[in-house]
């Protein structure tokens, strides 16, 4: 059983961003205000995703079991950075 990258990556970088934008905020420029720094955070997710589609990684097809371990990265890197 094979999955295209699409959702894994998509888990994988919010887990990614969320867990780094939790351990250092000062990278967001957390000054800016709530309002400012989230939609900050979804800027930076929507180029990263972007980013992908561009360069065709999101197309590729996977196995499940790589699939599962990616989204399991992202949720573990979350907790761990919290």
């Amino acid at each position: 059983m094979h999955w295209k990258l699409r959702i894994p990556l998509l888990l994988l970088t919010l887990g990614t961003i969320s867990g780094i934008y939790q351990k250092i905020p000062a990278i967001f420029w957390d000054h800016l205000g709530y309002v400012m720094s989230s939609a900050l955070f979804f800027i930076i997710i929507a180029l990263l995703f972007m980013l992908f589609e561009r360069l065709g990684i999101n197309k590729r097809n996977v196995h499940f079991s790589i699939g599962l371990s990616l989204i399991f990265m992202g949720y573990f890197f979350d907790l761990l950075m919290k």
